[in-house]
């Protein structure tokens, strides 16, 4: 799925929310923030980060890029689809605080070098084909200071279904209609990040519900 295929079905997606974000079973399209970027904002005080800026990418409706300004950070976020876009800079409003939110494409980021202290991924890289990753990759290494953290979270293989798919280690892709999903290993993980980052921790995170979604939560520094 190429930037003006994946736009279009983003931008799909969120305008199904309108008036009823509130009712929004979705999780990447809720209003409240996931209690792993809760848990990462104290990470992150408990290292003595308490301000810098701080890009969400697929930031969606903003409600992370949101939870960072509140805790005083100087707060960005960039997303494929402009009416998420417009969601959010209406809801920093709703809630008292400024954050910069922008159209745009996160294999491209229009920011200049090492402009960030900090980088919030929640569930882009596990969307991208894996012929993107790289160049995904290096787009966060050039806006990354040398020292900044990076969080990353993502589906893992110890999910057992989604969408009604069965997972397994052996198939670790799910494509439907060009949207990409996919299922990563503490190893590959490993394996793609540690000659750029050092991994801190990884985290196994588990979601109630009938399947039991699993995922992979991520925290690293850049070298």
């Amino acid at each position: 799925m190429e930037y003006g295929q994946q736009k279009q079905y983003y931008e799909s997606l969120w305008r199904r929310v309108g008036p009823n974000w509130e009712n929004e079973s979705c999780d990447f399209k809720k209003r409240a923030p996931q209690g792993e970027t809760l848990d990462f904002v104290e990470f992150l005080k408990k290292q003595g980060i308490k301000k810098g800026k701080v890009l969400d990418i697929g930031c969606g409706g903003g409600r992370h890029a949101i939870l960072f300004a509140k805790h005083g950070f100087n707060s960005y976020g960039i997303d494929y689809s402009k009416t998420a876009i417009d969601l959010a800079r209406k809801d920093a409003i709703n809630n008292g605080v400024k954050a910069n939110f922008k159209v745009g494409d996160i294999l491209n980021l229009p920011y200049s070098e090492n402009s960030f202290d900090v980088i919030h991924d929640t569930g882009c890289l596990h969307h991208l084909k894996k012929g993107d990753w790289k160049l995904y990759l290096k787009n966060i290494l050039k806006v990354l200071r040398k020292g900044g953290y990076y969080k990353l979270f993502t589906f893992s293989t110890d999910i057992k279904f989604l969408t009604g798919q069965k997972i397994s280690k052996k198939k670790n892709w799910i494509v439907q209609r060009g949207h990409y999903c996919h299922f990563f290993t503490k190893k590959e993980i490993t394996e793609f990040f540690s000659k750029y980052f050092e991994i801190l921790k990884m985290i196994r995170q588990q979601r109630k519900g009938k399947n039991k979604y699993l995922y992979l939560v991520t925290y690293m520094t850049k070298r």
